[in-house]
């Protein structure tokens, strides 16, 4: 009788056991079924043990012991491969999965198979010369298959789920299910006296623990919090199984007593760590170095305590309790408008992004239409990065139309994102996502090169025209290399440069002046001009005609609207025109829609005209056939 090999499978099992009921877990389902793994599998390593001990000593046992203990072991292999289905899946709602019908429908399969296994008979062998002892016969085919199935329809199913379950558990997973496999061909197949099916599967909880069940991976050394990767799986635990919770994430960059030692605020930090670590009724959480994630289960809950660290925060920490903290709060009182729990960082990254620094505000609560607008920017970012990987980026164009020569003499080029459906996504849904993801950027190339080729395959002089107009957004102007890539690209497609006029707007200026002027000088040495947009909106000021080297002025439609509807507006109006003629800069009026319009704008002078009474932007083969016909 050899049970060594079992007998080593026991020891490490209960090692695991051991170890792991003694630390600190998040009390998540996927620990909990791993403890179900754990117990099942130092059963089945029991019944292992003692199948090849009733077998050997059959002629002493009564024939039905030795058949309740083998038949015993064989579905307790059953059992343990479909647990294993369940932990792989314990990130989502098992019954969303499978559905109330599927689930019944797998239960009763698994029953009917551990039945079979029962009733089917089953031999028993021992080699007189080795000693070795092994069962087979159709009891033992039925349960080699069952398990295979199990552990087909695992892998099928968390291959189909993958963007929704743990890949690390689910590899952690398929090692173990690698060493069941090689395991039971050896023993099944080729050497069946060799019992290793119980080492393979203690072997295989062994890795499941290295790798990810260990509850050391959810702590974060330097405070004895839990970490990052702790939040994720606790969080997308709950979520999956719609538990009602609150979040609040509270960041320590900013104090008022500035100061105070860092010595002494490391004092502080420690014992706002050990303050909150105390309360029961809420999971603390470091996302990064100077930021706390508390999860509370319910919503009673993070009142109840809000109110008691509110007080305890107003009392002050460190020696003497000197250092009165000012955390940055973002608050979601309800998260089950979240999908995952990732989204839950990136939003407070977002929201922190978008407010700290720039807002005495030190507490936002995420509500749900900011979930939805957040899931909108996401899905927006998507589909830009998608339009630009796939040639989904297209230019429009829109005519210009010159008042003193009476004809079409350039264009405005205007951003438009081909979407799967073959509807075209508008700017205003997607420049401002595209300037705060940094997209922008290369955005802006794969529009600037666009427009370089269409200059470079239909030259403007042969139809009359001059100069294409191309909008750089403020995150445009302030990047340093911008003047070195378009002057690369222009260089690239052969284009004179006085082909193109850059557009930009006053708010640029105010946001990097430096980087701005320092573009905007070396593509005008290169011979680029630029007009400034939508004037009249905002905080328009003539000090940005100043500051800024434009050679063109455009007045924002709602100027030009003021202008005719309201007196004072005239004769404001009429100086900025005054002073801007004085200081040799065309005017372009935007947004003209009528003829009683067109006329009007006329008479004041104004050197070109734009607007849907011309022409909406077109696609450059419309804008083409456009041109042809009015500028012969």
């Amino acid at each position: 009788m050899h049970i060594s090999i079992q007998v080593c499978s026991i020891i490490i099992v209960q090692f695991l056991a051991i170890i792991f009921s003694r630390q600190k877990k998040l009390g998540t389902r996927s620990e909990r079924i791993f403890l179900e793994i754990l117990i099942i599998t130092l059963i089945s390593l029991v019944f292992d043990i003692s199948s090849v001990a009733a077998i050997y000593y059959k002629e002493s046992c009564p024939g039905l012991l030795v058949l309740i203990i083998s038949k015993t072991y064989l579905i307790s292999l059953i059992i343990l491969a479909f647990v294993s289905r369940i932990y792989v899946l314990s990130d989502v709602n098992y019954v969303a999965v499978d559905g109330k019908k599927g689930v019944f429908i797998r239960y009763a399969i698994i029953t009917m198979c551990v039945l079979l296994v029962s009733v089917l008979p089953i031999d028993f062998n021992i080699n007189a010369d080795t000693g070795a002892v092994w069962s087979s016969g159709y009891s033992v085919i039925m349960t080699y298959i069952t398990v295979f199935v199990i552990l087909i329809n695992t892998i099928y199913t968390a291959f189909d789920m993958r963007t929704s379950i743990c890949s690390a558990r689910f590899e952690s997973v398929l090692i173990w299910i690698g060493f069941w496999c090689i395991a039971a061909v050896i023993q099944a197949v080729m050497r069946n006296h060799i019992l290793i099916v119980g080492f393979a599967s203690a072997l295989g909880v062994m890795v499941i623990y290295i790798k990810f069940e260990n509850p050391e991976l959810n702590i974060d050394r330097a405070t004895g919090l839990y970490n990052q990767k702790a939040f994720l799986i606790y969080v997308n635990n709950a979520l999956s199984s719609n538990k009602d919770i609150s979040i609040v994430s509270a960041s320590f960059e900013r104090w008022y007593n500035r100061n105070v030692s860092f010595e002494y605020i490391d004092t502080a930090k420690s014992e706002i760590i050990r303050f909150l670590s105390d309360i029961d009724k809420v999971m603390v959480f470091r996302n990064y170095e100077d930021e706390l994630i508390m999860v509370y289960k319910n919503k009673s809950d993070a009142a109840e305590c809000g109110k008691i660290i509110d007080k305890r925060f107003k009392e002050g920490w460190g020696p003497g309790k000197n250092i009165i903290f000012h955390p940055f709060i973002v608050y979601l009182r309800n998260a089950s408008g979240i999908k995952r729990a990732e989204d839950i960082l990136h939003f407070i990254a977002h929201i922190k992004s978008d407010y700290m620094g720039r807002s005495d505000q030190h507490f936002i609560s995420i509500t749900n239409d900011i979930i939805e607008n957040m899931y909108n920017q996401r899905n927006v970012v998507r589909q830009i990065v998608e339009a630009m990987d796939q040639d989904g980026v297209e230019v429009f164009f829109q005519p210009i139309y010159s008042v003193k020569e009476k004809r079409f003499t350039c264009a405005e080029a205007l951003v438009r994102i081909r979407q799967r459906d073959g509807s075209l996504m508008l700017p205003g849904m997607f420049i401002e996502t595209a300037e705060k993801s940094g997209l922008i950027i290369r955005l802006g190339l794969i529009v600037f090169e666009k427009v370089c080729q269409f200059i470079k395959d239909n030259p403007l002089e042969k139809m009359g025209m001059k100069y294409i107009e191309v909008n750089l957004s403020m995150v445009q102007c302030a990047y340093k290399k911008l003047s070195d890539d378009y002057i690369n690209i222009m260089k690239k497609y052969n284009i004179n440069p006085c082909n193109i006029n850059l557009e930009i707007t006053e708010s640029a200026l105010m946001e990097d002046k430096t980087n701005l002027l320092d573009n905007m000088n070396r593509l005008m040495e290169y011979g680029v001009k630029f007009s400034l947009d939508d004037f009249g909106t905002g905080h328009s000021n003539l000090n940005y005609i100043v500051d800024m080297p434009v050679n063109i002025v455009k007045f924002d439609k709602g100027m030009l609207d003021a202008y005719f509807e309201n007196g004072r507006a005239k004769y404001v109006m009429d100086a900025v025109m005054h002073m801007i003629q004085g200081m040799n800069l065309e005017i372009v009026a935007e947004g003209i829609e009528t003829k009683e319009h067109f006329e009007n704008i006329a008479k004041l002078g104004i050197n070109f005209v734009q607007g849907y009474y011309f022409s909406k932007p077109v696609t450059a083969r419309q804008f083409l056939l456009f041109i042809n016909e009015n500028n012969k």
